[in-house]
């Protein structure tokens, strides 16, 4: 994540290849969903820098395996509803696109569906304002009042 934060997709996508790989074996050997969610988290990372590198409809397809297994597992914690909210807005944010096989009507649907899960992640315990405002994928709500407003929310329930 950090060497994608510092601008440099294409090697970040080579670490996250290796997770990937690392973490199937595990799914494989031993489908537990701790290992899932660790498969998820990289597949949505990944999705993020196919999209930074021009592979639209790589980032959407990766995206898309991780929101499966995200919304596979039998209960999930704050933060893996906040991880597949990101799925959600990222599908949001490329909607429209002809390579990424999503229609915009399709993409608001995914991003109103962010916005729930966001609420579900805050109201399970995960409230990092932090995370809500640095996180790339949560991009195409950042516009939405319901997603400022969720900040304010964020901040009020913040320790001083």
């Amino acid at each position: 994540d950090v060497i994608r934060a510092l601008g440099r997709p294409a090697e970040a996508r080579e670490y996250y290849e290796r997770a990937i790989a690392i973490h199937e074996r595990l799914v494989k050997e031993n489908p537990n969903p701790w290992y899932r969610s660790l498969l998820a988290h990289s597949l949505r990372r990944r999705g993020l820098a196919l999209r930074e590198l021009g592979d639209v409809a790589g980032g959407a397809a990766d995206t898309r395996r991780a929101l499966g297994l995200y919304e596979g597992l039998a209960s999930r914690s704050g933060e893996e509803r906040f991880e597949t909210a990101c799925c959600r807005a990222a599908l949001a944010g490329l909607a429209g696109g002809n390579r990424a096989g999503l229609s915009a009507a399709e993409g608001k649907a995914e991003a109103d569906q962010a916005m729930a899960l966001l609420r579900k992640a805050i109201d399970s315990g995960f409230r990092n304002a932090t995370v809500f405002r640095t996180e790339s994928a949560l991009g195409p709500l950042r516009e939405r009042e319901v997603f400022k407003n969720l900040l304010e929310e964020l901040d009020k329930k913040s320790p001083a």
